[in-house]
């Protein structure tokens, strides 16, 4: 009796144990599942959504490359890559494993465009490779790509502004930059620039100039008063620039506005005189005017209030953005200065 007893207990308890078993043996397959799946999660940062009635994504970062799917407006689209300049996104559905790739101004963004890798270099013409370098800059303004880092030096091309891309060097003090510019080797000025980390991490290029300095003694009243000054008219067109960016916006969503244009912003005025007591002029006003035209590039189409063409409605909100990019930079800056003086 004891032993039928216990041969049934063996086989009512056999089946639980093989259970157990094959539950122990998958428990590292469940676990990399989800390990898997959290390492697919997408960054809740890079997320664009479309701000025009439809567009296309493409099968490269190219006007001209196959479509491959469209979208329309309102639609959220995961970023996971740009193009050799950050003009294009590669971005896809959420849930979805395919991409295409979207013009920059098609859409909007709450990130920084070099938080994505670059995975095309599809439009670059020049003859060098374009990598990423783990290094890039944002351009404020349009700035001369030269073949040495000086203003003397030979210019190569035109560097647009709002493009993002890899520095691969710099000069001593990191004020010149040697970057890859769709396949063009040549070197930028850092002023003009947003970059996405410590630039003196960037290798140091070979055979530079020396660097000059001028020494110059002014009291510290008459150097924080300049920085006043300028200040107080910077941030007045950061104001404007603010503005013009919500109204053309409001406007390009439909919505139906006042037409009181502001008058057109004025060049900051200077002497000699001023710049001996704060040099830093000599480098804030040239990217000073960039943005003073850009605002003005945006008040343009104010002056004829009536019906405006989609594109009017981009190109005056993307002049009020980059403004105000170029002129939040310049405050920054001041700031640095008025930390130095006191």
């Amino acid at each position: 009796m004891n032993r039928i007893t216990g041969r049934k207990w063996a086989l009512g308890h056999a089946p639980l144990q093989a259970i157990l078993v094959l539950l122990i043996l998958l428990l590292p397959m469940f676990a990399h599942a989800q390990e898997a799946e959290e390492t697919e999660q997408p960054d809740e940062r890079l997320w664009l959504r479309v701000f025009v009635d439809s567009a296309f994504l493409r099968a490269e970062p190219l006007l001209v490359a196959t479509p491959v799917g469209s979208v329309v407006e309102g639609e959220s689209l995961q970023a996971v890559g740009r193009n050799a300049d950050g003009t294009w996104f590669e971005a896809r559905r959420a849930g979805s494993r395919g991409t295409g790739w979207i013009f920059n101004e098609m859409v909007s963004k709450e990130f920084d465009v070099w938080d994505l890798p670059l995975t095309s270099s599809a439009g670059a013409d020049g003859p060098e490779q374009v990598v990423d370098t783990g290094l890039a800059v944002f351009v404020l303004s349009n700035t001369r790509l030269r073949d040495e880092p000086f203003l003397s030096g030979e210019q190569i091309m035109l560097v647009p502004h709002s493009v993002t891309i890899p520095v691969v060097g710099r000069n001593q003090d990191a004020s010149w930059l040697r970057v890859n510019f769709n396949g063009h080797l040549g070197w930028i000025a850092e002023s003009l620039t947003r970059a996405s980390g410590d630039l003196m991490t960037a290798p140091l290029g070979f055979d530079l100039p020396p660097l000059t300095f001028a020494i110059l003694i002014i009291p510290p009243e008459l150097q924080l008063a300049q920085v006043d000054r300028l200040q107080a008219f910077v941030q007045a067109q950061v104001d404007l620039s603010d503005g013009l960016s919500s109204y053309w916006w409001q406007v390009f969503r439909g919505e139906i506005l006042p037409c009181t244009p502001p008058p057109f912003s004025s060049e900051y005025q200077y002497t000699p005189q001023d710049i001996q007591q704060l040099p830093e002029l000599d480098r804030f006003v040239p990217n000073l005017q960039e943005a003073v035209d850009s605002v003005n590039d945006s008040l343009e189409p104010l002056q004829s209030c009536g019906a405006y063409m989609p594109d009017t409605l981009i190109d005056a909100r993307n002049s009020a953005i980059n403004a105000r990019l170029i002129l939040l930079n310049i405050l920054d800056r001041l700031d640095e200065v008025r930390a130095i003086i006191r």
